[in-house]
């Protein structure tokens, strides 16, 4: 215990504060998230105004365990009664009226788990393209926009947006598979960071991201340790590399400095050994 404590302050102590000129209640206590009542309990000489604090001396701002087990501490509960409402009668939940579900756009898989219509005008919603673009309905579903193109053909890659009066497919299972990928280096299929020449989802099994960060590290001569397929795969499945791979694979990056490079053909087996690390 300080030689400075406020002689009324409680004995059995976990804390101790020295008050200064300028202090006051309200700083201390939320210094310490003590409760004023409390602090006027540990503290029987501050006035219920907490006006008259002494400057120079030190105040009990902590208990020692529980302070509900002190002696002379009380709790008090406001009793509040609560009147159950009158029922005067049952009530009775109308049946919810679900659209007809439209024809499905061309294309569309015929072995999904929930179609939806596309929003019209009679939907009453302002902006109809931004509510009917891939991006909202993806995030409605919890898929991704990649998904909705593969699972709906008719859909744009530029300009992804459902059209009115056709439904589409924006969940395939119930409960998606899980789905394990040859090598943890592949990602999901990004589309916008695919070149048009690639082999495209439906054909590639796995694709791998390259970056601008990657063009010091990387040369063609390493696709079988870390693929385990030969240079001639790696640019037949990517022909817009061209017969120069160092350079060519370089030449699609995106403004953002990315580019996904498709690295297994489906049903195919890499010719290499090795099992390769991420990248």
């Amino acid at each position: 215990m300080p030689s400075n404590t406020q002689s009324q302050s409680i004995a059995q102590y976990g804390q101790w504060y020295y008050v200064e000129a300028g202090d006051y209640c309200a700083a201390i206590l939320l210094k310490f998230s003590l409760a004023l009542s409390d602090f006027y309990f540990l503290n029987p000489q501050v006035d219920s105004t907490c006006s008259n604090l002494w400057a120079n001396t030190s105040y009990c701002v902590k208990p020692v365990g529980n302070i509900e087990t002190y002696s002379g501490y009380t709790t008090a509960t406001e009793a509040t009664t609560f009147t159950r409402p009158v029922t005067t009668t049952d009530f009775v939940p109308s049946s919810i009226q679900t659209a007809t579900l439209q024809p499905t756009a061309s294309g569309t898989i015929s072995d999904c788990y929930v179609y939806e219509n596309a929003f019209d005008a009679n939907s009453k919603i302002e902006y109809l393209s931004a509510a009917d673009s891939c991006s909202s309905w993806a995030h409605f579903a919890n898929v991704t926009v990649e998904q909705l193109l593969e699972w709906n053909p008719s859909l744009s890659a530029n300009n992804c947006v459902l059209q009115a009066g056709k439904s589409y497919c924006v969940q395939k299972w119930r409960t998606p598979p899980n789905v394990v990928l040859p090598y943890d280096y592949c990602v999901p299929a990004n589309r916008t960071r695919i070149p048009a020449s690639t082999f495209q989802p439906s054909h590639c099994s796995c694709y791998t991201n390259f970056r601008i960060q990657d063009k010091n590290n990387f040369n063609c001569s390493m696709a079988p340790n870390l693929f385990g397929i030969t240079v001639a795969e790696l640019t037949s499945l990517n022909p817009w590399i061209g017969s120069h791979c160092d350079t060519g694979i370089w030449s699609q990056l995106t403004s953002d400095g990315y580019e996904q490079v498709c690295v297994l053909r489906y049903g195919t087996q890499p010719t290499g050994s090795q099992q390769p690390p991420p990248v």
